[in-house]
C-alpha cells in the first residue's frame, strides 16, 4: 500500500531524525516516500537530500545503496526530471542522457543538475562526443559563466575521474575556481598560474572567472603583480591592442569593470588608498547593474571615511 499523502511530510522529519542519527539508509527510504508530500517545501527538501545522497561520496550510503535508492526513484509514478537524471547516471544509463540538447547545455535542460547530468554522461560514454564543438562551447560556458555551485563542483569530480587530460587548461582554472571557494588562495594562484602562461584570454571570456583570479591575487602574495596584470588587460580591452581575434568574443565593458573592481580591491589590500578609490570609481562608470555599482559605491564610501 502506497504512502498517503497526509503522511509523506511526517516521513521527511522521520528522515531528518534518521540522519541525524547516522542512519543514511533509512533516512534516504524516508526522504523518497516524502516525495509523495502535496507540501511543496516539503517535497523539494526531500529533492534536496536525495541529490545530496546520490551525488557526494559517503561510506555511510555506499554505491549499492545508491543504486537501490535510484531504482526506486525511478519507479515512483510522478519522479520530477531533475531527480529521475540523477538516477539514471548512478545506474550507468548514460544513453538515455547524453543527446546532443543536454550535452550542449541548450534550454532543454532545466537545471543546472540536469545540464551537469548530461555532461558527465558524455564524459562516460567516452568515444568522439567530448571533442564536438557545440559540447566543448557549452561546457565552458556552463562551468566558467556563473557561480561554481554544488553541480558544476560534482561535474568537475566526473571530469578528472573521466577525462584523462581532457582540456588542460580549463582543469586547471577549474582547481583555481574550487581552490578559491576553499579560501585557498596559494593553490588557486597555483593553479591559474598555469592558464595566465597559456591561455589568458579564458579569464577575459569569463568575468565570473576572471573574478576569482582577482581574488586569488588579493589574498596572495602576489598582489603588485595582480594589480599590474590587471591595469595591462584593461588598456588591452580598450584599445584592442595585443588581444587579436580573441577580442570578439570577450564582452568588453563587463571585464574591463571586473577588472577595475578588484583593481581596486588589491589597491585598498595594500593600502595604496588614491589608487584604490580612482579604480572604484573606474569600476562604477561601467557597473552593469545595480548591485555592483552599490558595492562600488560602498568601497569608495569606505575609503573617504577612513582616509587619515
Amino acid at each position: 500500500m502506497g504512502i498517503a499523502r497526509n503522511d509523506a511530510a511526517s516521513s521527511f522529519y522521520a528522515g531528518l531524525r534518521a540522519e541525524g542519527q547516522g542512519n543514511q539508509v533509512l533516512a534516504a527510504s524516508l526522504y523518497e516516500k516524502a516525495l509523495a508530500s502535496s507540501l511543496g517545501p516539503v517535497k523539494e527538501a526531500a529533492r534536496d537530500k536525495l541529490v545530496r545522497f546520490l551525488t557526494v561520496s559517503d561510506p555511510a550510503f555506499s554505491a549499492d545503496e545508491k543504486e537501490r535508492s535510484a531504482k526506486r526513484i525511478l519507479s515512483l509514478p510522478d519522479s520530477e526530471a531533475m531527480l529521475a537524471c540523477l538516477a539514471r547516471y548512478t545506474l550507468g544509463q548514460y544513453e538515455d542522457l547524453a543527446g546532443p540538447e543536454l550535452a550542449a547545455g541548450t534550454e532543454l535542460a532545466a537545471s543546472s543538475w540536469e545540464k551537469a547530468v548530461g555532461f558527465g554522461a558524455v564524459f562516460r560514454r567516452g568515444g568522439d562526443g567530448p571533442g564536438d564543438d557545440a559540447f566543448l562551447s557549452g561546457l565552458m560556458d556552463f562551468v566558467f559563466a556563473g557561480t561554481l555551485d554544488a553541480p558544476r563542483v560534482w561535474l568537475f569530480e566526473e571530469w578528472e575521474e573521466c577525462s584523462d587530460g581532457f582540456l588542460p587548461n580549463a582543469a586547471s582554472a577549474l582547481r583555481g575556481r574550487l581552490a578559491v571557494l576553499r579560501g585557498d588562495y596559494g593553490r588557486a594562484m597555483n593553479a591559474f598560474s598555469t592558464v595566465l602562461d597559456e591561455d589568458p584570454l579564458l579569464f577575459l571570456r569569463y568575468p565570473a572567472l576572471l573574478g576569482d583570479l582577482g581574488r586569488a591575487f588579493q589574498y596572495s602574495n602576489r598582489q603588485k603583480e595582480g594589480v599590474e596584470l590587471f591595469a595591462q588587460w584593461a588598456d588591452f580591452l580598450e584599445t584592442g591592442a595585443g588581444l587579436g581575434d580573441g577580442i570578439f568574443s570577450i564582452d568588453e565593458r563587463r571585464a574591463r569593470y571586473v577588472l577595475f573592481y578588484f583593481g581596486g580591491r588589491i589597491e585598498r589590500q595594500r593600502q595604496r588608498f588614491d589608487e584604490a578609490a580612482g579604480l572604484f570609481s573606474a569600476a562604477l562608470a561601467l557597473a552593469p547593474d545595480d548591485e555592483q555599482a552599490d558595492a562600488c559605491i560602498w568601497y569608495l564610501l569606505s575609503l573617504a571615511l577612513n582616509e587619515p
